[in-house]
Formats: structure tokens, sequence, C-alpha cells
């Protein structure tokens, strides 16, 4: 018998490490299936569950992606049958998946042109990310990015310029491509609200900065698909 359960585990393991080969190599109906076919012999492996999320979430399955992580977080439950944790008391990385999952529905809402949707999103998303880390600045970028982004859509320069600046903030080696995208356009927009910040003080030692990065949520599809893009 403990043969038998041993040889099981190694099959579920072979699937497992033939899906991630799969999945780095771009075969993801394929990688799907070896993940699936783990999970048919060991059901309570939560890394099974978080990786069918990612590959469904890469996919762009996020119906399928977040319900996979809901099925790991009932799995994670099972094993403290006394103790139904809150969310925050979740293991870090079932939660982190789930903030990128939410920031794929935001980013398909804002598309969709539900900008409003989409904020209130990405705003679980950032307080959800606030409870996972002691340190906020371990928050990532493309939560404030995007969130900025929705804002300029909605003409709230203001809001859109704050999280801007916390994006840079988090994610200082790609200070390239905030100060290069079409700062003129930037400097329109900053300047059409400029007595507002002057009359504020807000920010108003960064105004310069501020114009670089307000440029960014100017740039064309390709550059915006740089800051979607989530391992």
């Amino acid at each position: 018998m403990k043969a038998f359960i041993n040889r099981s585990f190694e099959d579920a393991r072979r699937f497992y490490n033939q899906g991630i080969e799969n999945f780095k190599e771009g075969k993801m109906v394929e990688a799907i299936s070896c993940c699936e076919n783990a999970l048919i012999i060991n059901g309570e492996d939560i890394k099974l569950y978080l990786m069918l999320s990612k590959m469904h979430r890469h996919k762009g399955d996020l119906n399928e992606a977040f319900g996979y992580l809901k099925d790991a977080e009932k799995q994670y439950l099972k094993g403290d049958p006394y103790q139904a944790y809150p969310i925050q008391k979740l293991p870090f990385e079932i939660s982190r998946q789930q903030n990128l999952v939410i920031n794929e529905m935001a980013m398909a809402a804002a598309i969709d042109g539900d900008c409003e949707e989409a904020i209130i999103l990405l705003n679980k998303a950032i307080a959800s990310e606030r409870q996972i880390n002691e340190d906020p600045m371990q928050i990532p970028f493309i939560y404030f990015m995007n969130r900025g982004d929705c804002y300029r859509s909605l003409n709230e320069a203001l809001f859109a310029i704050a999280d801007y600046k916390l994006a840079l903030e988090r994610s200082p080696g790609r200070q390239n491509i905030f100060y290069t995208q079409h700062t003129n356009m930037a400097c329109d927009v900053v300047m059409s609200c400029g007595h507002v910040m002057w009359s504020c003080h807000v920010m108003s030692c960064h105004v310069v900065m501020s114009c670089h990065v307000m440029s960014c949520c100017h740039a064309n599809s390709s550059t915006f698909s740089i800051f979607l893009s989530v391992e």
C-alpha cells in the first residue's frame, strides 16, 4: 500500500514538472492538462491550485484563475478545522496570486470603459497587499500604475499623479519608462491643473518630475502593456 501511495505521488510530481516545462514553453493547454492530472492524484497539494490559477491567468481565463485560488484557500483552511482564518492570515502566495488576478480583472474593466469599477478592484488589491506586506514599499508598483491610468482616464489628474509617484517610488529602475514618454502632452495636463497644485502645495517641489510621471499615462499600447506584465 505504501509503495502504491509513493508511486502515485511520484506520478503527480511528474505531471507537475511536465506542466511547468510546458508552461515555460508557452504550451498553455498542455501545461494545464498536466497540472489537472496531478491534481486528480493529489488534491491536497496547494501549489497545484496556485499553478493552475497562474496558468489560467496567463491564458486570460480570469474566472477560472480566481476559482482555483478559492479552492487553494479552502484547502488551506481544511488544515485547521478549528479556526477559519480571515483573508489576511492566508499564506502570502495565495493572497498575492489573488491580487494579481484582481489586477487583471481591473484592467479588463478599464478596457471595457468602466474605470470606476477598475479603481474599486485595484483598491481591493492594494488594501490586501498592505495587509500581507510589512513594508508598504514591497507592494508591486503595477497596482498604483494601473490605478493612475484609470484616474487619468477619468480626468482626475491629481489622483493620477499621486499614484504614478507611488509607482515610481516602488520601481526606481524603470525611471526611463516614466521619464521618456510624451513629455509635452504630460506638461499640458499638469499645467492645466497647476494652479490647484500650487495653491494646495501638493507636490509643488516635484512639478517637473510630475510632468514626466504623468507622461506615462499617454504611452502607446505597447508601453502600457509593460506595466501589466506580471509573473
